[in-house]
Order: structure tokens, then sequence, then C-alpha cells
């Protein structure tokens, strides 16, 4: 069924169009307690803006997400 689902998907992929990010992108992160959310301070684009919740901001998608994750 997976398969067949696949193949009926993959013949027409203009069907639907790729979801794309507004621009700036604002990402939003809820962190499980005050000691994880202080893992972010410093970082660059990076706010904490409550207790347990971290905003990253960035020109696209991409930026915010590495300014959050690639460190």
């Amino acid at each position: 069924m997976i398969e067949e689902g696949a193949k009926r998907a993959l013949k027409n992929v203009s069907a639907v169009k790729p979801y794309v990010p507004a621009r700036p992108t604002t990402i939003k992160v809820e962190t499980t307690s005050v000691d994880k959310t202080r893992e972010f301070f410093g970082r660059h684009g990076v706010t904490i803006v409550g207790d347990t919740l971290v905003e990253s901001r960035g020109d696209d998608w991409m930026q915010a997400w590495d300014q959050i994750w690639s460190w």
C-alpha cells in the first residue's frame, strides 16, 4: 500500500506546491526547563523571551534553524 501510494504521489509532483517559509523567519523553541533555556544564552540571532521560551530570527528558515541547533 505504501509503494502504491508513493507511485501515485510521484506521478503528479506538480499537484502540490512546496512549502516555503516566510522571509524573514522566526523559530520558537519551548524548552523543558530554565536550565535548558540557559544553553541558548549568547547565541547570535537567538533571544530568550521567557523562562522556557527561545526565539531565533533569521533572514530565512535555514539561518534561523542553524542559529538554534548548529553549535
